[in-house]
């Protein structure tokens, strides 16, 4: 467990003493499942971001982060239609997420998860561990460059 400290407290007149201004950094192994019921009266306090294990490792053995891997190929997709449309909503959502506002931290992590899961689901599997914002939006414009608009043939 981490917590972290905000860069600047308000003043002594600013101060809201129901306000909690620390922030928690916590590593557990429950499921999201788990986690989102335990916060489900605050889930616009709380960010779930699940780790894989290259990521713990890298973190306990102090590695740095590894430049991210886009790897978008030029083969067609063939993916479901229904799961293509889901995943480009998801994706231009991430988009727009990125284009308006500046997230940050768990926020950001959040948003890498979404767009890698929706990648996948299209066929276009991203490394985005350790990217920043103008990098996960290259990525998020790269993979809707290329999923499928209209249905697509099913694959045998």
């Amino acid at each position: 467990m981490a917590v972290i400290r905000p860069e600047e407290w308000p003043s002594r007149e600013d101060y809201d003493e129901y306000a909690c201004l620390l922030s928690f950094v916590v590593a557990t192994r429950a499921s999201t499942g788990e986690l989102e019921y335990l916060f489900r009266y605050v889930p616009d306090q709380v960010s779930v971001v699940e780790l894989d294990a290259a990521a713990i490792n890298r973190h306990l053995e102090g590695e740095d982060e590894p430049e991210p891997v886009v790897d978008v190929r030029a083969e067609p997709l063939h993916v479901d239609a229904g799961l293509a449309a889901d995943a480009r909503a998801v994706l231009t959502a991430a988009h727009r997420t990125l284009a308006v506002g500046e997230p940050t931290g768990t926020q950001l992590l959040a948003v890498i998860s979404s767009v890698t899961s929706a990648a996948q689901a299209l066929g276009v599997p991203l490394d985005l561990t350790g990217a920043d914002r103008e990098a996960v939006n290259l990525a998020v414009e790269g993979v809707l460059g290329r999923a499928p608009v209209e249905p697509a043939a099913t694959c045998v």
